[in-house]
């Protein structure tokens, strides 16, 4: 990368990696940032949950070996596959503290276009859970351009004079938190951008001034007042490495924009990029708070009830599948807020007597399918594998049947506790990655035995509401 001055507030290291809040063992984010004439800078940060790992007895320790492969896809075609592996230690089980990860950083010069990012974590050759795929947007910078790259989210922050490390740019090392969640684990927020494109002459004093906004995510209204910084420019680009005390706010989704003025020009350059902020202490006493859908969907694991977080509305459309008919779920739709808590508390209740803890199960396995099968604007849980999941839990066995030329792309999902073992067979039927259910041998559930011998289009797949 070319070299840049900097502009770098110091507010304290943070020792450990610790995110705010986490539901998934592995997370991928990424940033771009101005390259050479024909292609850009992207850093593709990964991070491993260290207490989602398996650890075996080795010696007096215990162990765990990890691989995550990531691939980089365009229209359809992989360009590029890496890895990340790593073997850590533990003295004992108790020093596995939640929230703990191990940081990574993928280097590239890539072409700007659209790619499809794949990370996969596997432990002992086993796949642990559903790939991570994430768009990457990779854009073109110009080289006299007024601009910013993108935002980079970090965990700590110091100036360095090393260069020996993945984690340092421009004498700044920043520690990625590609989780993109702060709060009361992680109380210090600290993000690095890039400003290139500057106006600058040697012989007079200029300046340029940056405005940092926290936003609510679903207003974009402010969530705390703007601050402004002035500095003197040292050059045609600049580094801001910032951060702030995130801990005062409340639980929820929110927005980091970051905007530069030039005063030389009056043009102003401007980034977003959203995060997470996650505190145990706002759901104490029964407060109820208005989360957005993408944040309840990253509350997957909680020692709280979940009725005291969710919003009687979002809880009854979330539980479509468990009404034994479309009447019965219009019924509970049309009673007041008062009536659709009593209902709830009243149908959890009664299901947690003989379920410990069913309605933070249940609501659980809604937020990791939202999490593992969404796709474009479709929720995970309203796809056919999220459906299938919420309802009868983790499979058993996934037996995944990809890129084979005489096969179309499907999973088969073995469950041997139901009816002495059944299978969920999902096809790719448009090729475009969407997986859905053709052929179950459970009860109730769609059956098309000769699926395999049936063209993927040609298969009739019936609207199944999964219900009892």
């Amino acid at each position: 990368m070319p070299s840049t001055s900097f502009f770098f507030s110091s507010l304290g290291i943070i020792i450990c990696c610790l995110t705010g809040f986490a539901s998934s063992i592995a997370s991928i984010d990424y940033a771009c940032f101005r390259g050479d004439t024909a292609s850009s800078y992207v850093e593709i940060y990964a991070a491993v949950q260290r207490d989602g790992l398996v650890y075996m007895q080795h010696d007096d320790a215990l162990q765990a070996a990890f691989e995550m492969i990531l691939s980089v896809e365009f229209e359809g075609e992989t360009m590029l596959t890496d890895t990340f592996a790593g073997v850590d230690t533990a003295v004992h089980r108790d020093s596995l503290k939640s929230g703990q990860f191990f940081p990574h950083v993928f280097q590239y010069f890539m072409k700007p276009g659209v790619y499809q990012l794949r990370a996969s974590l596997f432990q002992y050759s086993e796949l642990t859970d559903d790939p991570i795929r994430k768009e990457l947007v990779v854009k073109p910078f110009g080289q006299d351009e007024f601009e910013l790259s993108d935002i980079q989210f970090g965990c700590s922050l110091e100036r360095t004079e090393s260069v020996e490390s993945q984690y340092v740019k421009n004498n700044i090392r920043i520690l990625p938190n590609p989780t993109t969640f702060y709060g009361t684990q992680l109380p210090m927020f600290y993000y690095y951008v890039e400003a290139y494109g500057l106006t600058y002459d040697s012989t007079a004093v200029d300046s340029i001034t940056v405005f940092r906004s926290i936003l609510r995510a679903d207003s974009d209204l402010p969530a705390r007042a703007v601050s402004q910084k002035v500095y003197k420019k040292t050059g045609t680009s600049a580094v801001i490495a910032d951060g702030f005390p995130v801990y005062t706010l409340q639980t929820g989704s929110y927005k980091l924009q970051i905007r530069v003025l030039d005063y030389s020009t009056g043009l102003i350059a401007e980034q977003v990029k959203r995060f997470f902020c996650y505190r145990p202490d706002d759901f104490a006493q029964g407060n109820l708070l208005e989360l957005d859908d993408e944040m309840k969907s990253q509350l997957a694991v909680s020692d709280l009830h979940i009725l005291e977080i969710i919003d009687p509305d979002s809880a009854i459309e979330l539980m479509h599948y468990l009404f034994d008919t479309k009447a019965d779920e219009e019924t509970v739709r049309a009673y007041n807020e008062e009536g659709k808590r009593k209902y709830l508390q009243t149908y959890w209740r009664d299901r947690e007597l003989e379920e410990p803890n069913a309605a933070n199960n249940y609501f659980a396995r809604v937020a990791v399918a939202n999490m593992r099968y969404g796709y474009f604007n479709k929720p995970g849980w309203r796809t056919d594998r999220g459906r299938i999941f919420i309802t009868y839990g983790e499979p058993n066995e996934v037996v995944r049947n990809y890129e084979q030329a005489d096969q179309t792309d499907h999973e088969i999902w073995i469950y041997e506790q139901l009816e002495g073992g059944v299978q969920f067979v999902f096809v790719d039927k448009t090729g475009f990655g969407v997986l859905e259910l053709v052929h179950s041998t459970k009860k109730g559930e769609i059956k098309s035995p000769y699926w395999q011998s049936s063209s993927p289009s040609s298969i009739d797949v019936r609207d199944v509401r999964g219900n009892k």
